[in-house]
Parts: C-alpha cells; sequence; structure tokens
C-alpha cells in the first residue's frame, strides 16, 4: 500500500510536497514503515519531494524513527578472512592438530 500511496504521487510530476495525514490512524506495520521509507527516500532522492506526517499518534511516529535508523546506519565494515581448502581428510587433520 505504501509503494501504490506513491505510485499516485508519482503520476503528479507537478507535487513538490505531500503530507500525509495520520488522524484515526492508531498502528502502522513495521512492514508498511519500512516500504513506506523506502519510497520516501527515493522521492526525495530522484524527485526531491519533500514529505511529512500530520496528525501522527506517537507510536506511529516511533516506528517510522526506528525503522529510519536502519537506513541511515552505516554500512557495516567488511572483514576478509583467510579461506583454507584441503584436498583430503589427512591435510584436514594435520591442520587441526598444528592449531
Amino acid at each position: 500500500e505504501a509503494t501504490k500511496l506513491f505510485e499516485s504521487i508519482h503520476n503528479d510530476c507537478c507535487v513538490t510536497q505531500v503530507s500525509f495525514d495520520f488522524s484515526n490512524i492508531v498502528f502502522v506495520s513495521r512492514s508498511f514503515a519500512d516500504q513506506f521509507i523506502k519510497e520516501q527516500k527515493t522521492a526525495e532522492k530522484n524527485r526531491s519531494l519533500k514529505v511529512q506526517f500530520v496528525n501522527a499518534d506517537p507510536s506511529i511516529i516511533l516506528m517510522f524513527q526506528a525503522v529510519s535508523k536502519t537506513y541511515d546506519a552505516p554500512v557495516p565494515d567488511i572483514v576478509k578472512l583467510p579461506v583454507f581448502s584441503y584436498s583430503n581428510k589427512n591435510d584436514i587433520q594435520n591442520f587441526l592438530m598444528a592449531i
């Protein structure tokens, strides 16, 4: 549903700012919030679209904030570990016994 929301906005090329009114909405699932944030970030990047929330319950804001943090998190360092390969059982045993 989040994708459908943003698709309807993308169809109107003149829209530069959107307000989502969360009146009478008491819950959003994490999966909805995740997809919403993905769509929002894409729209902000590709179209400079400004998005704001209006009348959102604090629990909804917390959900969106929690999901947003996962996108703003730095990419973890990649650690390269050595890879050993052995052609037979004896070679493996010899390696393990040497440790």
